[in-house]
């Protein structure tokens, strides 16, 4: 996980999210480059877990050479990314897991569909990825949902050009697939895992995350379809008191907190 300050809100639940994860061999590296209220705030969060490091940096660094750090410091057979401002419903690392140990001849794993969830409006769309993208695997599936294999990877984050602080994580996965395509695999059908999130202080701006939403959002009887997995996510998330879920032909349902 990369994070600076003004993100701790965000962080908090991503924490959770992983504090709650089913998969019992884990471990999160927490990365920052932050200021020191900032640091102390983490550092009082997570005191009582043995299985959460700390790295925190001094000076500025842009968000792809942090997450290359973060990489390289990982312990684990395998590392994910785990973003600040994203939230995963308990049994995310479980089934991405055992989907990726299931194919041994692939060395990563993304997912190809995911909840997107705007704090501003109270709407939850359902977002599939394979839509719109026209064939090509780099486009159909999300770059910050990457779990990989730590051995053999040798794929770096952007650190410094016009991609090292926004889509670093696209560009690299790019490479992945324009280079090493058939290892990689694409989890589908398992969007309710994994809710992905504007709440105004991301590092994209709306219309950019509309656009998503927009292209490639499910329709409304597929959400109604899986209401029941929707629901027991949001149930779990505690995102708002009420939050329409949407789909690309308009309002599935209303959920509500219990």
């Amino acid at each position: 996980m990369v994070t600076d300050t003004g993100r701790f809100d965000t962080l908090k639940r991503s924490y959770q999210c992983y504090v709650d994860q089913t998969y019992v061999n884990r471990e999160l590296v927490i990365v920052t480059d932050g200021d020191s209220e900032y640091k102390d705030c983490i550092a009082k969060l997570v005191a009582d877990r043995n299985d959460v490091r700390l790295v925190f940096l001094d000076g500025k660094y842009t968000l792809g050479a942090l997450r290359n750090i973060s990489v390289g410091l990982a312990h684990g057979d395998m590392f994910v990314q785990w973003d600040d401002d994203d939230f995963n419903a308990p049994a995310r690392l479980a089934v991405q897991c055992a989907y990726l140990l299931k194919h041994p001849k692939s060395k990563m794993c993304f997912l190809g569909d995911q909840l997107h969830y705007y704090f501003t409006t109270r709407h939850l769309y359902w977002n599939n990825w394979e839509k719109h993208s026209g064939g090509y695997k780099k486009f159909g599936l999300i770059p910050g949902t990457i779990l990989a294999h730590v051995d053999g990877f040798s794929y770096r984050y952007p650190s410094s050009g016009e991609h090292a602080a926004a889509g670093e994580d696209s560009v690299m996965t790019g490479e992945i697939c324009e280079t090493h395509g058939e290892e990689v695999l694409i989890l589908k059908n398992s969007g309710y895992l994994h809710v992905y999130s504007f709440n105004g202080k991301n590092v994209w701006d709306v219309e950019h995350h509309m656009e998503i939403s927009k292209k490639r959002s499910v329709s409304r009887t597929y959400l109604i379809r899986h209401r029941e997995l929707i629901s027991r996510t949001l149930d779990y998330m505690q995102l708002d008191e009420r939050i329409d879920v949407v789909g690309m032909d308009g309002l599935a349902f209303t959920w509500s907190k219990k």
